[in-house]
């Protein structure tokens, strides 16, 4: 049976999955994630994935799609450093993340990959915690922050966690306080998922809610539909457990007890947000979903092509409302930046197309982790990348990567290593 043992290689990916430095300072990053990369390359597991026939294959076919996205695209010749930006980040995002996904699959006889997760997510906590209440802690953070995030900020409403919440909100070194609450939203889901016995089951639950209780995020939750997503696939299946049943009742009991605490929260952003004063909820879901319905209103088989959303910001400014939005927040020339939602951004960037590319890259995780099905990749795909922003950047898919990789896992056959820990786990007496 596998042992549960620390694995510096397993927390130090996790880590550079939500830290994310940027090897520039302009606005143009190619290679944006100088952690993952790095320890990927340097243990040749880039390598090992960019040999897999089959993998390799869907890569180029996927590379191939984009191509035709931006060439059939209109006025792709004035865009073109932003098409060819979008579609390398794409190709190296897909690469590192499936790299990831190997190299976590080959910790098998090593490590407990569950136990890794807990200590990953313990150690959140704990630096969040000291972010919020020590001063000190808090400043050495920002400055972190500061010094290794030198494009202009997303994140600059700290003045609303002062007001809403008398303090800042932690990030454990990331560059914004949501960005923590879905790292760890994601790492809670993977603990759900890994260990099918009760106790695992609150535990991993108990540190979901812990999670979006010191974030304070509205763009956690989701990311929790996956639980209930497995839960209802388990019934299908014929896999039902009574406790099963008592967990899931659970999960409205728990967000109950949340609401009380931090409701007032997101009472609060809400009307922010219907005065005008919070720019949030428009930016992420609105703005985007305006974009891909004028993108495909145009162009409706290929979209703008793959990075090409910024030929729709002046059609943007004249059909929507931009009253709401003070310069503090952006400026006009960084809308798109802002279009944060991978689902409606990828049907702006391909029309049409945007169905058969994703097909292509699930079948390009398919190729590695054999037993996940496409309902699971899409059910992930659209909560993350509702929540996380854009399709084309490497966290969305090394996130989604960690969730098929223990959706696979949990699917295992008895024989196999992992697999077989799993069972024997959850066959052990509560």
């Amino acid at each position: 049976m596998t042992k549960s043992r620390l694995d510096f290689g397993v927390l130090f990916l996790l880590f550079g999955i939500h830290l994310s430095l940027p090897l520039t300072s302009a606005s143009t990053v190619l290679i944006p994630e100088i952690l993952v990369s790095t320890f990927l390359l340097a243990s040749g597991y880039i390598f090992r994935a960019l040999i897999n026939t089959k993998l390799l294959l869907f890569l180029s076919t996927i590379f191939f799609l984009s191509l035709v996205s931006i060439l059939f695209s209109p006025n792709w010749i004035e865009h073109f450093e932003a098409h060819l930006r979008s579609t390398l980040n794409l190709g190296f995002s897909l690469v590192i993340a499936l790299a990831a996904v190997i190299y976590l699959l080959n910790t098998k006889r090593q490590t407990s990959l569950a136990f890794n997760l807990k200590i990953f997510f313990i150690i959140a906590l704990t630096i969040s915690a000291l972010e919020i209440g020590a001063p000190v802690i808090t400043s050495i953070v920002d400055a972190f922050r500061y010094a290794v995030f030198p494009i202009e900020r997303i994140y600059t409403a700290e003045w609303r966690d002062v007001e809403l919440f008398n303090v800042k909100r932690p990030t454990f070194f990331g560059n914004e306080p949501s960005y923590l609450g879905i790292t760890l939203a994601t790492v809670a889901v993977c603990l759900s998922i890994a260990q099918p016995k009760l106790r695992a089951q609150l535990v991993a639950i108990s540190l979901l809610i812990l999670g979006i209780l010191f974030v304070r995020s509205p763009t956690a939750l989701p990311i929790a539909l996956i639980i209930v997503f497995v839960f209802f696939s388990d019934i299908l299946r014929g896999r039902f457990r009574l406790w099963q049943g008592v967990v899931f009742l659970q999960i409205p009991v728990l967000l109950i007890l949340f609401s009380v605490f931090v409701f007032h929260v997101f009472g609060a952003r809400i009307e922010q947000s219907h005065a005008g004063e919070d720019n949030s909820a428009d930016l992420r879901l609105v703005k985007p979903a305006l974009a891909a319905r004028l993108s495909v209103t145009q162009s409706p088989l290929v979209g703008m092509g793959v990075g090409g959303r910024d030929k729709l910001v002046d059609e943007i400014f004249s059909v929507g409302d931009w009253s709401r939005h003070t310069d503090y927040v952006f400026g006009r020339d960084r809308v798109s930046d802002f279009f944060s939602t991978g689902t409606f951004l990828i049907v702006a960037d391909m029309g049409a197309l945007a169905a058969v590319m994703l097909f292509l890259i699930f079948l390009a995780f398919r190729s590695v982790l054999q037993r996940i099905s496409f309902s699971e990749f899409f059910l992930c795909f659209v909560v993350i990348s509702i929540t996380m922003g854009g399709w084309t950047h490497p966290r969305l898919w090394l996130l989604m990567g960690l969730v098929l990789l223990f959706l696979h896992l949990r699917r295992a056959d008895p024989e196999d290593d992992i697999g077989g820990s799993i069972l024997a786990e959850a066959r052990r007496p509560q």
